[in-house]
């Protein structure tokens, strides 16, 4: 399963999106935590594809589907291979 990881900065990874879940990083416990599935996968199916542990709540929810323009944003981050935001991208992260 290939991952992208939302934002590398001091102190640790913010989230880590694959092509089946969104894994937000618990920096108290030091874990990535399932937030949600993407369409097509399971609870089940992200485990078995997925190469260490986290944590999960009993029925985790479905991921929202993005807007149009957010799926626009990231084709071109996608075509032009832009996986590590800048310094200055991400100031903060609003997925915990």
């Amino acid at each position: 399963m290939e991952a992208t990881c939302l934002s590398w900065r001091s102190g640790g990874p913010c989230a880590l999106l694959t092509g089946k879940a969104l894994f937000p990083f618990d920096r108290g416990r030091k874990r990535f935590a399932l937030r949600s599935i993407h369409g097509g996968s399971t609870a089940e199916d992200v485990r078995a594809n997925t190469g260490f542990d986290y944590d999960s709540p009993a029925h985790p929810p479905q991921t929202k589907v993005p807007y149009a323009v957010t799926l626009g944003i990231l084709a071109v981050a996608s075509s032009k291979n832009l996986r590590r935001p800048t310094r200055n991208s991400l100031k903060s992260c609003a997925l915990n």
